[in-house]
């Protein structure tokens, strides 16, 4: 970790390498090592979470609010009298997801139930209070994936339902400024409301927020003072108290996007080529377009990229390499240079390389994975896909099976289930480099008639429908008896219910459009082929 050190938010007991007394700077302006084995982080404001591969969430940085949830201590105490946590301390165990907000956090548990704790202003944990929490509270069930904005909170339900709760000024939760609380700034709701259907991807900003359906378009609303909505700087309503022009019902911005992150006033998107556009806010180069001018439409920066983050004023971003970009805001270190100097445009960062988290792993491993327990529903089909060479985790000890499965990863699962065999010639994509990782399941794909058309985009996460597809194709395309679910009408489906291999998640719904988990997907292929 890098950057601002004041509250002990990079984990390392407030150790730095560069000191301000006249701007009280504290600060890491390169990455040190923190803490192993982690498989994903999320950084708020001041303070920081990290899930380990054994699905324990650890907390450090800022606590004045109890966002760490320890019950609201720490380790020092501050001139004011705030608490901090300034090294790694463990709040609780079986988290898949993990998202910071500016005061408080959010965390899904493998059984798909949500807690949150810390600051409750504007009822922003969704408990249908405002009184803050020190300790993590369970919210609601069948959680898939979280974003905790400055002051609103966001859910995507299994079903592809998106919930959202919080602070409403601008119209950042999308229901047209409705609620059950109001005050001088307007209504706002403090349990959670239901906004729109078949989002995959969520992401809150500072009072305004972005979503990504399963057909890959890009809606946003909320605050669009600095045109962070990426619309031209339109709205539909101009804010009475602010004079600000605010969006508070969801609009379509791009399509074919893969991944979104917000910024304080901008926003960044990856389509499924992999270029990055953004827009917004600009006053710091946060745009990385080498102005400082802002811009209310999408606009290009780079290629190849698989994944974003927004600071606050600043940007990370891993392209498909493994090389590791920054640039925006640079004054505590949070561009891990070392020099604490802004940046216009990205650069790369030297001694670090980002994760790739649809690499398979170079060398086979045995099977009894730290983040795999002989109760998951998945175990023997874990130790079955290991043996088969199908996959051999993320790591030595690790399998990561809460983690996103992508359409690369299912093609080279199911190729390597059939015994690798060679393809008679190269793949016609013109996505694929002939060098990828599944550059010859892809191919082999296409010969067999499970994929088609010009492009893969390998990236994109893999629903469950385009596994059993998939999987369909590969068994020879039968028929089997109508499954019955309300939501989907389908052969591959009618095929995988009757194989065995899914029942779907309710009695009458199959959930096409959501994304499969490494977990699932071996399921998938352990019921039906082993």
């Amino acid at each position: 970790m890098w950057g601002d050190n004041r509250s002990g938010q990079i984990g390392n007991n407030v150790v730095v390498n560069m000191t301000d007394d006249f701007w009280k700077t504290s600060a890491q302006t390169i990455p040190v090592n923190v803490l192993d084995n982690v498989k994903a982080v999320s950084c708020g404001n001041d303070y920081t979470a990290a899930i380990k591969s054994d699905g324990s969430l650890w907390m450090w940085g800022d606590n004045r609010f109890g966002q760490l949830g320890n019950g609201g201590t720490g380790n020092k105490v501050d001139e004011d009298g705030d608490a901090h946590q300034t090294v790694p301390v463990k709040i609780m165990d079986d988290v898949s997801a993990v998202s910071c907000g500016t005061f408080c956090t959010a965390a899904i548990k493998t059984d798909g139930s949500l807690w949150m704790w810390g600051n409750n202003g504007s009822g922003l944990l969704g408990n249908g209070t405002e009184k803050n929490t020190s300790k993590p509270e369970k919210i609601m069930n069948d959680v898939i994936a979280v974003s905790c904005g400055r002051s609103h909170t966001a859910a995507i339900k299994s079903d592809g339902s998106l919930w959202m709760w919080g602070n409403n000024l601008s119209g950042e939760l999308g229901n047209n400024l409705k609620g059950n609380v109001k005050d001088y700034s307007g209504p706002y709701p403090t349990v959670p409301v239901k906004v729109m259907d078949n989002v995959i991807a969520i992401e809150c900003g500072n009072g305004f927020t972005a979503a990504i359906k399963a057909d890959g378009t890009l809606w946003m609303w909320g605050d669009n003072d600095k045109g962070q909505l990426g619309n031209g700087g339109n709205g539909n309503i101009m804010h009475e108290i602010y004079g600000n022009i605010c969006q508070t019902v969801p609009e379509r911005i791009m399509d074919n996007v893969s991944s979104v992150s917000c910024g304080d006033d901008y926003t960044a998107a990856i389509k499924k080529d992999g270029s990055l556009w953004m827009w917004g806010r600009n006053d710091f180069g946060q745009l990385g377009n080498g102005t400082q001018v802002d811009t209310k439409t999408p606009g290009k920066v780079m290629d190849n990229v698989i994944s974003i983050s927004c600071g606050r004023e600043h940007n990370v971003a891993v392209q498909s390499d493994g090389s590791v970009w920054t640039w925006g805001y640079g004054g505590e270190g949070q561009l891990g240079n070392g020099d604490g100097l802004s940046l216009y445009s990205p650069v790369k960062l030297s001694g670090i390389t980002g994760m790739l988290p649809n690499a398979p792993a170079a060398t086979p491993t045995p099977s009894g994975f730290g983040d795999v327990q002989s109760t998951a529903y998945y175990f023997d089909s874990v130790k079955w896909a290991v043996a088969q060479g199908i996959t051999t985790g993320t790591s030595a000890s690790t399998f990561s099976p809460e983690q996103t499965c992508t359409r690369a990863q299912i093609l080279t699962f199911l190729w390597r289930a059939a015994g690798s065999p060679e393809p008679k010639g190269t793949a016609s994509f013109s996505d694929i480099d002939s060098k990828a990782y599944y550059a010859k399941a892809a191919a082999w794909a296409a010969e067999q008639g499970m994929i088609t058309g010009n492009t893969l985009d390998a990236y994109i996460p893999c629903t469950r429908l385009e596994a059993v597809e998939y999987m369909w194709r590969y068994d020879g395309s039968s028929s089997s008896p109508d499954a019955g679910f309300a939501d989907v009408k389908s052969p591959a489906v009618d095929w995988a219910v009757n194989k065995g291999v899914t029942n779907g998640t309710g009695a009458a719904t199959f959930s096409p459009e959501q994304t499969c988990t490494r977990a699932q997907i071996v399921t998938f292929l352990y019921r039906a082929f082993a």
